[in-house]
């Protein structure tokens, strides 16, 4: 967007509060962009991207919401909706009604057991090296530099605190700069932090380093493994519904030979 046409939107009631607004019931859930009467809080990015998402993740997200929010407005100005609109807007619909029966009586329904995780690590394992040096990790985001401190020295007198975390395999060079150059140092320790970044506090803790082509444990590429399996169940979930459906509806797919 230029700076000219941010400018401009300006003058439709643009208020961008970045994790600061509490209100009345809403305290634990603030503000934290607003386009004229529509606000955006905490919880709905919470929503879309979990409890703890990164940060920039979190400023693209507002980002996005806002310019849409933007465009949307402008666009009803000038743009009413036609039947070719109409027609758009059905389609939607009916897609989003096909990808919410597909999650919730497919989807919903896979389950991938201990067992499948580790025949399928066993079966591939030659797929789990590191393709460059590489830590698996576990990261903690706080917004107040004590409590940071405080959680680092928790850590260190293995006290385990009861404070969201994330678990992630990192490779070096693409994580936060700040961050990857601890985790990747040399004389980097077991306990990171507090490293601020983007107003925010990260407490790191260095689970296991990997050298390049080294072998990924089983438990640090767990999550990749679930999805790749999960993927697969739903596949096949989804060719075995649509021939059910198929025959259940008598399909017929009249081909035209006179060509």
């Amino acid at each position: 967007m230029t700076n000219n046409l941010k400018i401009s939107f300006l003058a439709v009631g643009v208020i961008l509060l970045l994790f600061s607004c509490n209100l009345g019931k809403h305290k634990n859930d603030p503000v934290i962009a607003q386009v004229d009467e529509q606000l955006l809080r905490l919880s709905d990015i919470q929503k879309d991207l979990g409890d703890t998402p990164e940060t920039q993740l979190k400023q693209d997200y507002i980002e996005m919401w806002v310019e849409n929010k933007l465009w949307l407005k402008e666009a009803q100005r000038y743009i009413h909706k036609n039947d070719k609109i109409k027609e758009l807007v059905k389609e939607y619909e009916n897609s989003l009604l096909i990808k919410e029966y597909q999650k919730k009586y497919l989807l919903d329904k896979i389950s991938i057991t201990e067992g499948d995780v580790r025949e399928y690590y066993k079966n591939n394992e030659s797929q789990f090296k590191a393709y460059k040096e590489a830590a698996y990790i576990q990261l903690y985001t706080l917004t107040d530099k004590e409590n940071a401190v405080d959680l680092l020295e928790n850590l260190k007198n293995s006290i385990q605190p009861n404070i969201p975390s994330e678990f992630k395999l990192c490779y070096k060079g693409e994580f936060i700069d700040e961050i990857n150059d601890y985790i990747f140092s040399s004389k980097s320790k077991k306990y990171i932090g507090p490293i601020k970044h983007a107003g925010e506090y990260y407490v790191i803790v260095i689970i296991e380093k990997y050298s390049k082509d080294s072998a990924l444990a089983m438990e640090h590429v767990r999550i990749d493994i679930i999805q790749r399996l999960r993927t697969q169940a739903y596949i096949s979930a989804i060719d075995k519904k649509q021939n059910e459906l198929k025959d259940q509806y008598n399909v017929k797919i009249i081909k035209n030979t006179d060509k």
